[in-house]
């Protein structure tokens, strides 16, 4: 497959180099506000969105003087699918301005105005946390108003009677412990030195059911910072039943709340926002978080962060960046006890590889200063990885999970994960190794599309075995993935379910394989439907039409050979089986063909000294029970007489090692039924 997609690709260059090209001209500015006054120095990137006749590009431009930028973009394609071009720079909130044009031999301008909407005074924000391993009341609160640096009191009100006022340079965050549970408004008030205040307000709940706790994300979209994405990272996830979202925007009406996992909101007006989620589990706990967000620019934040580049070797270039709109001092400690540098942008050469925290001061003019740390690996030269997820040719990835997945030295790790759902459906990896890796997309639960498509490795594969594997060096950005479409399948009476077990010794010790990617595909292998096994290894189907049908285990560097399950009239429920064993995945299955023969599950399960289960049938008649392993041999067999009605048979397993084991039961009228069961001790 790998030579295959590599002659492709010698194909698709061969193709581009005769098709008729052209050369376009992009310029543009960068000014600030409502004084346009030119923004220096600022960088602003370039890259095609298209892989017409396979052209791809990407650069990156820095203003001059009079805020001006330029660039020259050769070999474009000219027929075909026109290119279109995606242009970005950063706002004074480090979110994404974004704009896009069709190449054309017409000179493009792109221009971009900054720091729009900011608004110069002092803003409270603080959060906070409930200490749930303590039984007292015990609650942390953290401030980070603005702007730093400015901000000479802060008063706390925390609405049970109690106060305290903390006066610059003390540490503004606190610990406040109530006597009763209860939920309270807290409210922080803040005065600067220029007699700028302001007070924010949150409701704080103590004394909750320690088995959850409400907690979200968020960021702004790359093209329209007043569009805000919220994730959920509440806990426990899995017995989570109902959410409640309040983005503190009472103006949008009924949009001003929401009860799905994962939503966003467009915010009419830039500002601080107070956004509460609660939840309630299946146990009946319940949990409220509350969070202060900044939509939109916000010229009192000189937050700063780190940029970098290297030579290849020891060498780094790093860049200060920060959100402030005043002219800004960088004062640098590289990490290695040298000399600390001054400057916008720095370069230094370590003397040895290892692990180094490279600390930012910046200060602005208005007085604000903030200082950040950042470890780096210095080892061995790092890269950006990022790409487009598409559903379809216009159409982009809502709510997906991007993990980046390396292959080397015969090992297979997640080095990276992350949610993404911006509009463009951009997701990003920064400081990755040298190395061989794979890129998978899925579809979270939060997704309007959730199951309508495949997990997807870079470019459109459903297993890695046709997946493209990317060797950094240096990246050739952006790896874009197209989701692969499910089929689905017609519905019906018909039923698969099965297990996934990593390869045991005789009388079991096989362990259960969870989180598996378990795809059910036609006989021409599109895939239907997918599904991930459980914390012990089960996966089922159900509702299926008649038909013949292939179960297909998906792991990376995993060989698998697919089951072909048959159902039909008199086999409408299978039972498959798959052993991992080393770099392989293999099955079986066995037909339980319907009849007026019904037997139970394995009760109790797990099963600690007896395994019992009913059988009920019509007529008396005699059977045979086997017990087998996990690897398919044979423990031992029982033969068992029924009467007419109701029948409870009981398997001793005390002499029996620990592990999973299959029952399989003989019907009268042929075929088999296999239950299972884990013994424990």
């Amino acid at each position: 497959m790998k030579k295959f997609f590599s002659l492709i690709i010698l194909l698709a260059a061969s193709f581009s180099l005769s098709a008729q090209t052209i050369t376009v001209q992009l310029s543009g500015s960068v000014l600030r506000d409502s004084t346009y006054a030119p923004v220096v120095n600022h960088e602003v990137i370039i890259q095609a969105d298209s892989n017409a006749y396979g052209f791809t590009f990407y650069t990156s431009r820095f203003t001059s003087q009079n805020g001006f930028y330029d660039c020259t973009i050769h070999n474009v394609p000219s027929t075909g699918t026109a290119v279109t071009f995606i242009v970005r720079t950063k706002n004074c909130d480090s979110t994404w301005m974004v704009q896009t044009f069709v190449g054309t031999i017409t000179p493009d301008t792109v221009n971009f105005i900054i720091c729009n909407g900011n608004n110069t005074g002092c803003h409270a924000l603080f959060s906070y946390s409930v200490d749930t391993s303590s039984s007292q009341n015990m609650v942390y609160f953290y401030d980070y108003s603005t702007p730093v640096g400015s901000i000479v009191t802060w008063h706390w009100n925390f609405g049970d009677g109690g106060t305290e006022t903390i006066t610059f340079p003390a540490n503004p965050n606190v610990t406040h412990v109530y006597t009763t549970t209860g939920t309270y408004t807290t409210c922080l008030t803040i005065e600067t030195n220029t007699s700028c205040t302001s007070t924010v307000c949150h409701e704080v709940t103590v004394g909750q059911n320690s088995e959850c706790q409400a907690n979200f994300t968020h960021y702004a979209d790359s093209t329209n910072v007043l569009h805000v994405h919220f994730f959920d990272v509440s806990t426990p996830q899995n017995l989570i039943t109902a959410r409640l979202w309040n983005f503190g925007d009472p103006a949008s009406g009924t949009n001003n709340t929401s009860t799905t996992y994962d939503p966003w909101h467009v915010y009419a007006i830039a500002g601080v926002y107070n956004v509460c989620l609660s939840i309630a589990t299946s146990t009946g706990c319940t949990s409220t978080f509350c969070d202060s967000i900044i939509v939109g620019s916000n010229s009192s934040n000189c937050e700063n962060w780190i940029t970098y580049t290297s030579d290849g070797g020891f060498t780094y270039t790093f860049e200060g960046h920060t959100h402030s709109i005043y002219p800004t001092t960088y004062t640098w400690d590289m990490g290695d006890g040298s000399a600390g540098l001054t400057g916008h942008i720095v370069t230094h050469t370590y003397a040895a590889p290892g692990l180094y925290t490279i600390t930012l001061t910046s200060v602005d003019s208005a007085g604000c200063a903030w200082t950040s740390s950042q470890t780096y690996d210095i080892h061995s030269t790092t890269y950006n990885l990022y790409g487009f997820a598409y559903l379809a040719e216009s159409l982009y990835v809502d709510h997906g999970l991007a993990e980046l997945i390396r292959i080397d030295s015969g090992m297979v790790t997640t080095v990276d994960s992350q949610e993404f759902g911006d509009s463009a459906g951009l997701y990003h990896f920064g400081n990755v190794l040298p190395g061989h890796y794979y890129i998978r997309a899925t579809l979270l639960q939060s997704s309007a599309y959730y199951g309508q498509y495949a997990p997807t490795y870079y470019i459109d594969a459903v297993n890695w075995g046709n997946a493209t594997l990317i060797e950094l060096g240096q990246p050739n950005n952006p790896y874009n993935i197209h989701m692969h479409h499910i089929m689905s399948y017609s519905s019906g009476n018909g039923n698969i379910s099965g297990t996934i077990t990593q390869s045991g010794k005789y009388n079991g010790n096989g362990t259960p394989a969870a989180n598996v990617e378990v795809l059910l595909m036609d006989v021409s292998s599109q895939v239907l439907a997918f599904t991930m096994t459980n914390a012990n290894g089960e996966f089922s189907f159900t509702d299926m039409a008649m038909g013949t049908y292939k179960v297909y285990p998906e792991m990376i560097e995993k060989s698998t050979t697919p089951t072909t399950v048959v159902l039909d009239a008199t086999h409408t429920v299978a039972n498959v089986v798959f052993v991992i064993q080393g770099g392989n995945i293999s099955g079986i299955h066995d037909e339980a063909a319907q009849s007026d023969f019904v037997i139970s599950d394995i009760y109790p399960n797990p099963v600690s000294d007896v395994a019992n289960l009913t059988i009920r049938i019509l007529h008396a008649t005699g059977i045979t029970v086997g017990i087998y392993s996990i690897t398919g041999e044979f423990v031992m067999e029982i033969p068992v007489s029924l009467h007419s009605g109701s029948n409870k048979i009981a398997i001793p397993a005390s002499d029996l090692r620990k592990g999973l084991y299959y029952v399989k039961v003989e019907k009268p009228e042929g075929g088999v039924v296999v239950k299972k069961f884990i013994l424990v001790r």
